[in-house]
């Protein structure tokens, strides 16, 4: 936590996730041959760089911005299959406001970004999921509380996110 000026929190993280897979295919059909077999072992890792910026107006409100990177994987299977994409990079950011306008009452609101290098996507003829194109996300995110008593806490979260394919593959 780097504070510059009193009114400035900086927060620099980094995050590095490793992974292993193991899969057994217990399929006697397709457990031996390695064409068909779901069956096998993979690694992978991914470092994702973290950035939040907190600007504090008063005790009341406070404005903040967040970007990283991050990850989805794939299943098991897959990542097996083709370890090289088994983690689809993720990069996103946020820009808002957290306000307290009472000491019972928070209210918070933020839009956000967020683009995959790869979707997952469910494919019938296969029977699970497997990568396609790049999607890109865009949102909208609106909360708020109340501690109504001593012993009841009240909340509300409103969404809107509208999710795009960055590129078609063969249909334009």
């Amino acid at each position: 936590d780097l504070v510059p000026v009193p009114w400035l929190h900086v927060r620099p993280g980094l995050r590095i996730d490793g992974f292993r897979w193991d899969v057994e295919d217990l399929d006697p059909e397709t457990s031996g041959d390695p064409m068909t077999t779901t069956g096998g072992h993979a690694t992978s890792a991914i470092v994702g760089p973290k950035l939040s910026l907190e600007a504090h107006e008063s005790e009341q409100m406070t404005f903040f911005a967040n970007a990283g990177s991050g990850f989805h994987s794939r299943d098991a299977r897959s990542a097996v299959k083709d370890g090289s994409n088994a983690l689809a990079r993720a990069l996103g950011g946020e820009v808002g406001v957290r306000m307290k306008p009472h000491d019972r009452a928070r209210i918070s609101a933020d839009v956000w970004y967020l683009h995959l290098s790869s979707e997952l996507v469910w494919s019938g003829d296969a029977g699970g999921t497997e990568a396609s194109d790049p999607t890109r996300r865009l949102g909208l995110d609106l909360e708020g509380s109340v501690d109504a008593t001593s012993w009841l806490s009240l909340d509300a979260n409103v969404t809107w996110a509208k999710s795009t394919l960055v590129a078609n593959q063969g249909n334009g």
